[in-house]
């Protein structure tokens, strides 16, 4: 299942790929978001979960 990881602020994607991945692991690699430079945080402010179904 893929996992995407972005900033809470501008959505910029942080982290796309199918292995997961600690946010912690992302905050460590940038401390700020790339695109509008908010600090980010080690705790997850929403999680999403998407299943798709076959067609």
């Amino acid at each position: 299942m893929p996992e995407k990881i972005l900033c809470h602020r501008c959505s910029f994607i942080l982290y796309q790929g199918r292995e997961p991945v600690l946010p912690g692991d992302v905050v460590k690699k940038y401390d700020r978001c790339p695109r509008c430079l908010t600090k980010l945080s080690r705790k997850p402010i929403k999680v999403l979960i998407e299943i798709r179904g076959k067609k």
